[in-house]
């Protein structure tokens, strides 16, 4: 069952997201750390309604920030967008490790589409690491296109993404 997400989900979502930050570092990838995702940033997300969580068998077993204000940072891609005017943004996904390969990423993505759709809005923005394979995997399934580079300061640096765009 998806459904969004509340504060009595915090600790289960924030055990996800530990463990994809740690998956991903042990793999070397470059995307999430021990400073990123933040436990405000999850926070924030919940009391602005945008965290949503997928329950197996009553557990939490997932966990995606879907935004429908923008992304301050894609103002300034390196690129182009395929559709103006407003859209929805897919952030901080992760699934619980035991729990992949149930196309639970495609839910939380199929969720963002109908949002943006039952708004009248034209698309739906997400952006990604160049070696977050799963992703990049999953974003081409759904059919996103590639629509160059977006910037952002995470633990004292800035870090490039790729982003991506479904025209509606």
């Amino acid at each position: 069952m998806m459904r969004q997400a509340t504060e009595h989900d915090f600790d289960q979502v924030w055990r996800i997201l530990r463990q994809a930050a740690s998956w991903m570092m042990a793999n070397g990838r470059d995307q999430w750390d021990d400073k990123y995702p933040t436990a405000e940033s999850v926070h924030g997300d919940i009391a602005r309604g945008e965290g949503w969580v997928i329950e197996l068998d009553g557990r939490v077993v997932a966990y995606c920030a879907i935004a429908l204000g923008g992304e301050p940072s894609y103002d300034q891609l390196d690129g182009q967008w395929l559709t103006p005017g407003p859209y929805t943004v897919v952030h901080r996904a992760a699934i619980d490790l035991a729990s992949r390969g149930q196309g639970l990423g495609h839910r939380f993505f199929a969720q963002a589409e109908q949002m943006s759709r039952d708004r009248g809005w034209p698309s739906v923005r997400v952006d990604t690491n160049h070696d977050n394979r799963e992703m990049l995997s999953l974003i081409a399934r759904r059919g996103y296109r590639p629509t160059g580079k977006c910037y952002y300061f995470h633990g004292g640096r800035h870090v490039e993404r790729l982003a991506f765009e479904l025209p509606l």
